[in-house]
Formats: structure tokens, C-alpha cells, sequence
């Protein structure tokens, strides 16, 4: 990867819930790039080398409200929050 011109990269979380009418599937997916040099003190796992697109520092640079912008997991939790909330109407 070191010498690789492609850096492009994407993380996928995939929540199901179940209830009486079935699965059902909310998907957060978050792209970018895979940094030259780790970089940032926070997070954990790949953080330090991943920077979504938009975005101009690394996950482990980023503070958690601004890192949730991008979150995978907030992207499907918010998928799940709005289908739950036009469920309950």
C-alpha cells in the first residue's frame, strides 16, 4: 500500500433489526482514503490512517462529534432512528 497510487478505501456497518414483520436492514458506508502516515491519538483500529471523503484529517484527528458526521455507524444508527420514528407514527 505504501507505493500505491489507489488509496481509496470504504467501511461498511450493517445493522438488522428484527421485529413481527420481518429483517430489516439499515446500511452506513463511509468512503475515503487510506493516509500516507498514521496520524491523530484517538480512536482505535484504523482510525489513524483513514480519511473520509470530505474530510481533510484522519478519524483519530478528528473530534467525536465531527468524526460522527462521517461515522459509518451514526450513518446507519440515523437510517434506523428515522425508520423507527416513521414506524411509531
Amino acid at each position: 500500500m505504501i507505493k500505491s497510487k489507489d488509496r481509496s478505501a470504504a467501511a461498511q456497518t450493517t445493522l438488522v433489526f428484527y421485529d413481527a414483520d420481518g429483517e430489516h436492514i439499515f446500511i452506513g458506508m463511509v468512503k475515503g482514503k487510506i493516509a500516507k502516515k498514521p496520524k491523530g491519538n484517538s480512536g482505535f483500529g484504523w482510525d489513524p490512517i483513514f480519511i473520509p471523503n470530505g474530510g481533510t484529517r484522519t478519524f483519530a484527528e478528528m473530534e467525536d462529534g465531527e468524526k460522527h458526521q462521517y461515522s459509518m455507524r451514526a450513518i446507519a444508527l440515523r437510517k434506523f432512528k428515522k425508520w423507527l420514528e416513521k414506524k411509531e407514527k
